[in-house]
């Protein structure tokens, strides 16, 4: 195992115990890719016990306050380097919340917890299921951690 792969695992170990702690969930992105990537994580925080609303718009974002988000889960889809993602990130930096961004990696994105990037290949039809599938995976492993700390204090 490579340092890196270490790192990568104990990033995910902490977001996973810091996951434990999130009762609510904001998942922002703005665009047609986006909303249906926006849904899917909505449905799949609901199956690990996690309310969450979806928003999208300049206008949306400054309604995100502090204490709204404070020890909350915010999640920003963006896959064309929308400037008022990076705006968001921006203002959410210092509040202590778990950030959690989808799609495409550029700089700005470096302030978040936790990133699901996936390679896209160039083809016509942009495909969506290799991040469902990702998406589900990362909250099938949070379940089964969880299950399995659970067990370990029976």
């Amino acid at each position: 195992m490579t340092s890196s792969a270490t790192s990568f695992d104990a990033k995910k170990d902490l977001i996973y115990k810091k996951l434990r702690e999130v009762k609510r969930a904001f998942i922002y992105g703005n665009g047609a890719y986006e909303d249906i990537i926006k849904d899917s994580v909505k449905r799949l925080l609901f199956d690990v016990g996690i309310l969450s609303e979806t928003y999208a718009g300049a206008m949306e974002i400054v309604a995100f306050d502090r204490e709204m988000l404070e020890d909350s889960l915010v999640v920003i889809v963006d896959f064309s380097e929308d400037a008022r993602s990076e705006e968001l990130m921006f203002q959410i930096a210092s509040i202590h919340c778990i950030k959690l961004i989808i799609g495409s990696e550029y700089k700005s994105m470096t302030k978040s917890d936790y990133n699901i990037f996936l390679a896209e290949e160039e083809r016509e039809v942009r495909l969506i299921s290799p991040y469902i599938i990702e998406l589900e995976k990362f909250f099938i492993e949070f379940l089964e951690r969880e299950s399995n700390d659970i067990d370990e204090l029976s």
